[in-house]
């Protein structure tokens, strides 16, 4: 990557003049206005950062365990699967290319969460700072994809594993694909969430993926 690049992924997609609709943020079409790109890409930035324009497509392995992964994903993009590595791994890349590869084919209907921010929002519907968290969006279908970074992460509390518990259980009923990164293994995930948690994020992935590591 050159030095102009880095600089540039830096930046919000929003900070440079957009030639395509002239920082309007929406284009008009024969069917009416639209969102602009330059929104669209604003929320993958908003999301996962430098990471917004990286896809399945554009991913260029640097391992061959890399390259291993990402020739089981390209055929079956649109299903759930887990990363397991250590830090360094490159799972958090490749999870943030299938999301943004996915947010470009269904947009609001994918969302990507790292897992302070699941359990901050277990807390806020708990102390009712919101009226609805992401599993009533789930719920309803308004989430079809989501991509959980970095479980294990948070510090565990009864509302954060009850929480995690209607989110899988509720992933499971309705099909909602789920994809999570994860530095621990299965193991250990059990260890800290219990055997009913483990087994239904089990019962919802296509793949567990190995990135390397995992501790």
């Amino acid at each position: 990557m050159t030095e102009q690049k880095q600089v540039s992924n830096l930046q919000s997609p929003l900070s440079n003049d957009c030639p395509i609709c002239n920082n309007l943020r929406s284009i008009e079409t024969d069917k009416g206005w639209r969102r602009c790109q330059c929104i669209l890409n604003y929320y993958k930035f908003k999301r996962v950062g430098v990471l917004w324009d990286k896809d399945i497509a554009n991913y260029k392995p640097q391992t061959a365990l890399q390259d291993k992964v990402v020739n089981i994903i390209r055929p079956e993009q649109a299903q759930s699967y887990m990363f397991i590595g250590d830090v360094g791994t490159g799972k958090t890349y490749l999870m943030a290319s299938l999301f943004n590869t996915i947010f470009n084919k269904v947009r609001e209907k994918t969302e990507w969460i790292s897992d302070y921010d699941l359990k901050q929002d277990f807390v806020d519907v708990e102390m009712k700072e919101i009226s609805e968290g992401i599993v009533s969006k789930i719920k309803r279908g308004e989430i079809k994809y989501l991509f959980w970074d970095d479980i294990g992460k948070a510090k565990i509390s009864d509302t954060y594993l009850q929480g995690v518990f209607s989110l899988v259980d509720t992933c499971l009923i309705v099909d909602c694909k789920l994809c999570i990164s994860s530095c621990i293994n299965l193991e250990k995930i059990q260890a800290i969430y219990g055997n009913s948690i483990t087994r239904r994020i089990e019962q919802i992935m296509f793949k567990i993926l190995d990135m390397g590591g995992g501790k």
